[in-house]
């Protein structure tokens, strides 16, 4: 499939075959009957074992590869290879509830939290702490008909110097249920919760309450046929310099994501997307049920497309002379869009009287579908409001005030 217009997926960060091409070079596993836990602070080189094209990597002891619940830490030192929670080539075979938690030092490869080549990689979960990675952040991998569910990235400080996913399907089967917590720290690539190379990828989630992602966040992506829905993007804080998008479907549909703005986040550079078609054909949905929640935010992003629902609440420290949400590029096409409003103002701003006029979207095209009538309360006053598109922006017209009984 040709690369997004705006990301450079895999050019110069993850190569699936370079990924599985290194990881086919692990020896097989013994049987064992418990997990292991491991801890690796740089000095002890018996620690690490040969991964072949991973390198001398800081990984379970041979018994204990394929075992579900390993747990590695790794807390200081520059380590040229990968650290990897479990991993398996057989068919059938899952890698689940392993835990690799990275408090300091540098790590060269990869970090994987746990690897299925042919079968499932499930709940396996990687916590990054103020230490440094040259490559990749990943939650777990799967391959041929498995599935890359419920696999956690917890990324609070430091930096990673290429992308972070949470479910990384390079196989057939779906990538579900992952997700991302950023709340700290640099990402200089791109975040994607769930990818899926010929499968679904839904019900993928990213948080995003603090620190720096350079690249594009997305919450699914489905690169060859599947569909991407039901993923979310939750920013509250932090800083995001590319685009931001709900679920992206290479001739598929990307329907039902939701991307939800609060706090005081800088999305200055950020186009939002509810759906994207990477095909660029008419054919595929990437509209319905596609939500932004404007739930607190009040600031500027670039421009906002491919939403039928919005919804917006007032933040507490609402200004009412400024819109609630700038656009500084692209306008808003509301063509089709339903669209809700409800808020709360301080007792102490400005008492609201009939025909006191909001600025919800300082630049919009187009005609929405339904505008439901809103209401705004203020100590015990309640206010209807009503949600019109006139002169280029989508406002809001306090219509009436009532004391509350």
């Amino acid at each position: 499939m040709p690369s997004p217009p705006f990301s450079r997926v895999f050019s110069d960060r993850i190569r699936p075959g370079l990924i599985l091409a290194c990881l086919l070079l692990l020896l097989p596993c013994a049987a064992a009957s418990r997990a292991e836990e491991r801890v690796y602070n740089g000095s002890d080189p018996s620690l690490l074992r040969d991964m072949g094209g991973l390198g001398a990597s800081f990984a379970p002891s041979a018994p204990f590869l394929d075992k579900p619940g390993n747990k590695l830490s790794f807390t200081g030192g520059t380590m040229t290879g990968a650290i990897l929670g479990g991993y398996s080539s057989a068919v059938g075979v899952a890698i689940r509830d392993n835990v690799v938690s990275v408090l300091g030092g540098r790590v060269e490869g990869q970090v994987i939290g746990g690897a299925s080549l042919a079968g499932d990689a499930l709940s396996n979960t990687v916590s990054f702490c103020g230490a440094e990675t040259k490559l990749n952040i990943l939650g777990g991998i799967s391959g041929g008909n498995g599935r890359a569910e419920s696999n956690r990235v917890f990324f609070t400080g430091g930096r990673a110097g290429r992308d972070v996913m949470g479910g990384y399907n390079v196989g057939r089967g779906a990538a579900s249920a992952n997700s991302i917590a950023v709340s700290g720290g640099e990402i200089a690539g791109d975040v994607y919760s769930g990818w899926s190379g010929k499968g679904d990828a839904f019900l993928n989630s990213v948080s995003i309450t603090g620190g720096r992602v350079r690249g594009v966040v997305w919450g699914g992506f489905s690169s060859d046929n599947g569909n991407a829905f039901n993923n979310s993007v939750s920013v509250s804080g932090g800083r995001v310099d590319g685009n931001i998008i709900g679920g992206l479907s290479y001739n598929g549909n990307a329907v039902d994501n939701s991307i939800t703005l609060s706090g005081n986040p800088d999305l200055s550079g950020a186009v939002l997307y509810g759906g994207f078609d990477a095909d660029f054909t008419t054919e595929n949905d990437i509209l319905t049920g596609n939500t932004l929640k404007i739930h607190g935010f009040q600031g500027t992003v670039s421009g906002a497309r491919n939403f039928r629902i919005y919804d917006f609440r007032l933040p507490d420290e609402f200004d009412p002379t400024r819109p609630l949400l700038s656009v500084a590029a692209i306008p808003v096409n509301l063509t089709g869009a339903r669209i809700g409003f409800s808020g709360t103002l301080p007792e102490n701003a400005p008492r609201l009287k009939p025909g006191r006029i909001f600025i919800l979207i300082d630049t919009v095209t187009g005609t929405p579908a339904k505008l439901n009538a809103g209401t705004l309360t203020q100590g015990r006053l309640r206010c209807d409001v009503a949600l019109s598109v006139k002169d280029g922006a989508l406002q809001a017209v306090v219509t009436g005030v009532w004391a509350k009984q």
